[in-house]
């Protein structure tokens, strides 16, 4: 099976993206453009190897639910706590 390890900066450009599912990807790490995503609901990243998550993520403002489990993350940005709609955080 393959897997991504880096997500592409790229990712940028889904500006209507709701719903991101990045589960058993392997991934190391996310980028900074993650924060453009303006319209995600929702975003999945169990069972990767994230250690830490980018400051960018609190530009995340619909976002509800992020599920992190099984990944080696030692300690969360406080911005996160600047994500009024998240409602779950796993």
């Amino acid at each position: 099976m393959n897997r991504i390890k880096i997500l592409p900066e790229e990712i940028s450009t889904l500006t209507k993206l709701e719903k991101l599912d990045l589960s058993y990807c392997s991934l190391e790490y996310l980028p900074e453009s993650i924060g453009s995503l303006q319209n995600l609901k929702s975003l999945l990243l169990l069972e990767n190897d994230i250690d830490s998550l980018p400051q960018s993520i609190s530009s995340l403002q619909q976002l509800k639910k992020l599920h992190l489990g099984n990944n080696p993350i030692k300690k969360l940005p406080q911005s996160i706590g600047m994500i009024e709609n998240m409602s779950i955080l796993i």
